[in-house]
């Protein structure tokens, strides 16, 4: 892959370019509506280019070569996007299940518990620290607790059942066991932060 450094113009070589610049400038209507909008930017000509984990933007108002840097975090899809490969993309799947008859997880599975790890991110800053095909043919989500001592389970399964429990790892006991009708996990997240 190629990537023009735009301080130089020179081309340059790269698996994966830090940066990339586009080296267009938009006036302020063509801007996406995830920029900050808390400035008057009716003036202001945008130019940016994309590093890892952001967006980086430029504006200046015309004809003034002072520059006003802002910077939009994309952390939050980046996190989203490593759970979503491993779920579509790199689960594991044991080859003697298949001689078993068990069924891999299908599509609708994999999208339920996207949506279930999705909600837990946003809403709890909770990210997957396991993430795996079950012999009940569904997927398995496994959050540990920042200490270890507990962990929040999640099962979604073919037919679109899902559950989850939370085990107390040092006591070796389950503390809650509930069917995921809704995304309400305030309980669950509570016994794994209390």
């Amino acid at each position: 892959m190629l990537s023009t450094c735009r301080i130089n113009d020179e081309v340059q070589g790269t698996n994966m370019p830090i940066s990339y610049q586009d080296g267009q400038e938009y006036t302020s209507k063509w801007l996406p509506e995830w920029l900050p909008k808390d400035r008057n930017t009716e003036e202001r000509v945008i130019s940016y280019h994309f590093i890892i984990s952001g967006v980086m933007f430029s504006a200046r108002i015309k004809e003034d070569p002072k520059f006003e840097v802002q910077t939009v975090s994309t952390k939050e899809k980046s996190v989203l996007d490593k759970i979503e490969s491993k779920i579509f993309n790199r689960l594991v799947f044991p080859s003697h299940w298949s001689q078993e008859g068990i069924s891999r997880p299908n599509m609708q599975c994999k999208l339920d518990a996207f949506d279930i790890c999705k909600h837990l991110f946003k809403e709890y800053n909770m990210i997957p620290d396991r993430i795996a095909p079950t012999k009940e043919e569904g997927i398995f989500l496994a959050f540990d607790s920042s200490t270890g001592d507990r962990t929040l389970i999640v099962e979604v399964y073919n037919d679109l059942e899902a559950g989850y429990l939370v085990n107390d790892n040092t006591c070796k006991q389950i503390l809650l066991s509930e069917d995921i009708t809704d995304y309400d996990f305030a309980v669950a997240t509570n016994l794994i932060n209390g």
